[in-house]
């Protein structure tokens, strides 16, 4: 089976990356100890069979299946969690390090018995067990060949098993046959085909030259529905668009700026012309998942607040910037255009600067841009991971590379992750979410929908809210 993707992934070392590419390829081939259900609405037991919490909610023991193997034969065991759990929030390149910090240490039991005990209660300590960084690897393997090696030719207990990179080109994995769940995969092999232009795709596709064509164009849908051999799926995602400002740049960090643009932007027109009318107003920075706060108003078009907000700022008469933009997307293209045109009527005149996704990532991680598009989705149940990698500054991505820090802000992000009181921990959010629009740490854009287009000899393929899909469930017509 073949499937696209829009970029090569960084590396496939579970603790290290934070770019979809790389997640989704890693939870094909790893296991965690729970898993996201199906549904995205909570977590199903994974390589732990059961878990028991101390009645304090300070002590997690996981019971590990038996019998469960590394792609290289060798058995998994407590070792290996404890190792893998080590890493996950000691080693100094993981991302999401800090939401583990909580830990205060870990314990073989025996075997097949692991024991994690926390520093106090963490709500979402079973859900961000569930994270692509909490996957499980062979301790041996990884110590006799090393981390780099590892990055590129990795070896889990998933249900399918890596056999080949070549960059720019292809991922190839092939069938786990001794994968734990009696049966699956069903597909013998799979080809992650990288294909970064969005026409490129669906020329593929009606082809028939690869089975599935993700991030397909907003315009191009009604005409792949009409397709007799191609099943156009629209799912829920938990997927929100917005700009990033470079907070550490001037005029962005000038609040009244960031405002401004926000006031500026006419989100409705551009969901309407760019979208089809496949999305929403972001009205926080919350995609559609636990916390998110509908009641809160966020930012309306109002091009005269706009002006007058632009006339007490730094800048009154204006400035040049430029947008980095994402090639090969038509979405990202139109909409930089129209964005443009709502923002020099405030005197703002953009350069739009277009860079391949991996270029993308590496000049905004390194905060080499003023204002760029970005998207984000998660990967777990709770919103402790959006909350901690895009707006809090010490949450390992410098608050999604704006570096925007609000202390206040910080502290009660923080608070959130002990209180037990379930009410009380979304009111929390909801203050969370109405401090962020309040300094306007991004430019908030819209929440979207997965767009697929899928052959129909293909059965059981669907991407999940996470962004992910589960080829082990998936088969083939002949």
């Amino acid at each position: 089976m073949i499937v696209s993707k829009v970029m090569d992934p960084t590396t496939y070392d579970p603790v290290i990356p934070i770019d979809n590419p790389a997640i989704w390829d890693i939870l094909l081939m790893f296991d965690q100890l729970v898993r996201m259900n199906r549904e995205g609405t909570g977590t199903e037991p994974g390589l732990a069979e059961s878990v028991d919490v101390s009645d304090d909610g300070l002590v997690y023991t996981f019971h590990l299946r038996r019998g469960v193997k590394f792609h290289d034969g060798t058995p998994m065991t407590a070792e290996d969690v404890k190792f893998s759990i080590d890493r996950l929030y000691q080693h100094p390149r993981s991302f999401f390090s800090d939401m583990f910090q909580i830990i205060k240490g870990t314990r073989i039991i025996d075997p097949y018995t692991f024991e994690v005990t926390l520093k106090k209660k963490y709500v979402p300590f079973l859900s961000t067990m569930a994270l692509f960084s909490a996957s499980i690897v062979p301790k041996k393997y990884m110590e006799a060949k090393g981390e780099e090696y590892f990055g590129t030719h990795p070896v889990g207990t998933g249900p399918f098993k890596f056999v080949e990179w070549r960059r720019g080109d292809e991922i190839v994995l092939e069938r786990f046959k001794d994968h734990w769940r009696k049966g699956m995969p069903y597909l013998d092999a799979v080809r992650l085909k990288i294909i970064p232009e969005s026409n490129t795709r669906i020329l593929n596709i009606m082809n028939k030259d690869i089975h599935v064509a993700n991030f397909i164009p907003y315009n191009m849908i009604a005409q792949l529905k009409a397709n007799p051999d191609i099943d156009m799926q629209i799912n829920p995602l938990t997927k929100i668009d917005f700009l990033l400002f470079n907070h550490l740049k001037e005029p962005y960090n000038d609040l009244k700026i960031r405002q401004a643009m926000n006031y500026a932007v006419d989100r409705k027109a551009i969901i309407k012309s760019v979208l089809f009318g496949y999305g929403e107003v972001a009205n926080t920075f919350l995609p559609n998942m636990l916390g998110l706060d509908r009641s809160i108003k966020g930012y309306t078009y109002d091009l005269e607040k706009a002006k007058q907000l632009m006339k007490e700022s730094s800048r009154p008469n204006g400035f040049k910037t430029t947008l980095l933009n994402i090639a090969g997307s038509a979405e990202y293209t139109q909409r930089a255009v129209i964005l443009k045109e709502q923002l020099a009527k405030i005197g703002i005149d953009v350069n739009i600067e277009m860079v391949e996704e991996g270029t993308w990532w590496d000049r905004i991680s390194q905060l080499d841009y003023e204002i760029s598009d970005a998207y984000m989705t998660t990967d777990i149940v709770d919103p402790d991971e959006l909350l901690f990698f895009a707006c809090v500054y010490g949450g390992g991505s410098k608050a999604y590379f704006t570096s925007w820090r609000n202390e206040e802000f910080d502290k009660l992000a923080r608070a959130t992750q002990t209180e037990t009181d379930h009410e009380k921990r979304m009111k929390m959010y909801s203050r969370l979410q109405q401090m962020q629009v309040d300094d306007a740490q991004l430019l908030l854009l819209y929440r979207s929908p997965s767009r697929c287009a899928v052959l129909k000899t293909v059965h059981n393929f669907k991407v999940l809210p996470t962004g992910n899909y589960r080829l082990e469930e998936v088969w083939l017509e002949e």
